[in-house]
């Protein structure tokens, strides 16, 4: 008992002190080499293998990333859903411009073209029309944006293709303002919109006609653009308007949406090739571009889907309302009358 009592009072620390540092310098000489070679190897990885492994891959995902960023600003919901052509395609239908509704044959002396009943193709060359509107428009700051302006130009081609009844592939629109002279910031401004058709499916002549009969009057105009337009005349563009904006079947970024419906739709809604800008972009950018855009359309697939079930749900024994009409926003104002020519 007596070495056991002298053992666990101060000369047991003294002799335990000895004891421990061994054991420490054991456990560290045990574990040193693991430390030492961890820490040099995470900071050898660190520094020669990883971080210029991020750096060099970095400027292509940052380029993939806003490619897919883009393809996405550029499928807005809103333009896709009061299309009434993606409408009819999601359904596995045609859309018909002369009765502006969805339906499973197109009528008799009339053509397919993606997706679209429309005037069939004659042997005459191409007609090159080109119409241009004089707008007076109030609006503060800048007029509007590039990414903003995409819904609101696909809305107009589909609504001059639909006054014309031809596919809105074959229509170009520019819209742009004229140059202020003034230093002073004004409320109102003077723009200018263009419309471009290349067709065999219609003469210049009718495509003149139809032409000024479409949208004459200011509240049309403004439901189509989304813009606050005071007053419409005819007029010539200027040579070089600011702020311009173009689409036309080349630039238009709903292109892919409308190319993945119609694949679903079978060979009936693919009478002609659909050009795609995906194919202008750098090819290191194509997969990641074409992956965005087929999660995007089949995710507005299937919102569009739920949505029409709702509503055909709460219609309930009521009639249902007739296909939307030629623009492209839900309270857009129908264009006038077309006139057969």
């Amino acid at each position: 008992d007596g070495p056991r009592a002298s053992s666990s009072t101060l000369p047991a620390g003294t002799t335990m002190e000895p004891f421990t540092i061994a054991a420490a310098q054991s456990m560290a000489a045990t574990t040193e080499p693991t430390t030492t070679a961890t820490l040099p190897a995470t900071t050898t990885v660190t520094a020669t293998t990883v971080l210029p492994a991020v750096i060099s891959t970095r400027p292509a995902s940052a380029e993939r990333s806003m490619q897919i960023s883009a393809a996405r600003n550029a499928l807005d919901l809103k333009a896709l859903e009061f299309s009434p052509v993606y409408r009819c395609l999601l359904e596995q239908k045609f859309f018909d411009h002369f009765s502006t509704d969805c339906t499973q044959s197109c009528p008799t002396n009339s053509a397919v073209s993606h997706g679209q009943c429309v005037r069939a193709e004659t042997a005459d060359p191409r007609a090159q029309v080109e119409t241009t509107w004089q707008l007076g428009i109030e609006c503060g700051g800048p007029c509007w944006e590039d990414g903003t302006m995409n819904s609101t130009l696909h809305g107009a081609r589909l609504s001059i293709a639909g006054h014309l009844d031809i596919p809105f592939q074959e229509v170009e629109v520019t819209l742009g303002l004229a140059a202020s002279t003034s230093r002073r910031l004004a409320a109102t401004h003077t723009a200018y919109m263009t419309a471009k058709v290349s067709s065999n499916r219609i003469s210049e002549v009718q495509s003149n006609t139809l032409l000024v009969s479409f949208a004459q009057d200011a509240a049309s105009m403004s439901s189509l653009l989304g813009l606050r337009v005071l007053t419409v005349t005819s007029g010539t563009p200027p040579a070089r308007p600011s702020s311009p904006v173009d689409m036309g079947q080349g630039s238009d970024p709903y292109v892919p949406a409308y190319a993945d419906v119609e694949r679903a739709a079978g060979p009936r809604g693919r009478a002609a090739p659909v050009t795609s800008p995906v194919g202008l972009l750098p090819t290191g950018a194509i997969v990641g571009v074409a992956a965005g855009v087929a999660v995007l359309a089949a995710a507005v697939g299937v919102l569009l889907w739920r949505r029409q079930r709702q509503r055909r749900a709460a219609a309930g024994a009521r009639q249902p309302k007739a296909a939307g009409g030629r623009t492209a926003g839900a309270d857009a104002t129908a264009p006038a009358e077309k006139e057969d020519v």
